[in-house]
Order: structure tokens, then C-alpha cells, then sequence
């Protein structure tokens, strides 16, 4: 499972829908792999707007990531901004981004993009509640007394 996936993704145990515990759920015996995965900026730029910024730099540290504690003010990219691809696969936008974002931008592809959960658990800090993660997948069914 991909960190990114997991900022979107709370507990849904019915008593958990009104606590403000049950987001993020708490990465547990977390085994991690780094997938290669073609960077985007324009991609990333798009997404920073729509993630929920204390809950990626709670799940980044169980993780063993650090995020600064803001979230930073990056420009907008233009999908009509000139790219080129690189022979990997990467974009580069001639975006006119400055040194310091380019390597934000970079920080968190690894970070939401090429890292991800294995094996372990995701746990509700509301009702304790263990979402197990297998092979990259998480199972979030839930047994019938708690739906």
C-alpha cells in the first residue's frame, strides 16, 4: 500500500465515523519496499492541494520519513508547461521552479509514489481496530459485529 493511499483512507468502524482518532490509522510492524516509479512533478503539484498534510507527516515518521511540518507552497504546474521525458521514464517540466521546490517535489515522489507498505498493519487510534496489509494490499473488511 502506498503512503498516498493511505492519507485518503480513515476507520470504518460505525462508532469511529465521529472521532477524530480514527484518521490517520497508525502504521504497525510496517515492512517497507521502494518501488521505481517515474517521476511527475505535474502529477505531484496537482495532488499536494487535496492531501491531508498533519495526517502525511503522522503516517511519513511511524514510517521513518521526515516532512517538514508545514505544508509547502509550491506553484501550480501548467500541463502545458514544456516536458521532456528522460530515458527512464522521468518528466522534467521546464516549469521555472526554483532549486528548493524541485527537491520538495522530489522528496515527496519518494515518499507518496515509490514507497510501499508490504506487510504490517494499519491501526485505528479510536477503537484499536487492526486493518492487516498483505502483498501491498490492505483488508479492510470488517467482521459483522462491527459494521
Amino acid at each position: 500500500m502506498k503512503l498516498l493511499t493511505a492519507n485518503f483512507i480513515s476507520c470504518a468502524v460505525k462508532a469511529c465515523k465521529s472521532s477524530s482518532l480514527s484518521f490517520p490509522l497508525h502504521f504497525k510492524d510496517a515492512e517497507l519496499a521502494s518501488k521505481s516509479v517515474p517521476y511527475n512533478p505535474l502529477l505531484l503539484s496537482n495532488l499536494l492541494p487535496r492531501l491531508d498534510w498533519p495526517a502525511l507527516v503522522t503516517s511519513s515518521k511511524e514510517l521513518g520519513f521526515t516532512l517538514p511540518d508545514t505544508k509547502p507552497e509550491l506553484p501550480r504546474l501548467s500541463a502545458t508547461a514544456a516536458a521532456t521525458t528522460t530515458s527512464d521514464g522521468d518528466m522534467n517540466m521546464d516549469s521555472g521552479v526554483g532549486e528548493e521546490d524541485e527537491k520538495t517535489l522530489r522528496m515527496l515522489h519518494k515518499v507518496l509514489m515509490e514507497t510501499e507498505v508490504v506487510e504490517g498493519k494499519m491501526v485505528c487510534g479510536s477503537c484499536g481496530f487492526e486493518y492487516g496489509i498483505h502483498q501491498t494490499v490492505g483488508n479492510f473488511l470488517l467482521p459483522s459485529h462491527l459494521v
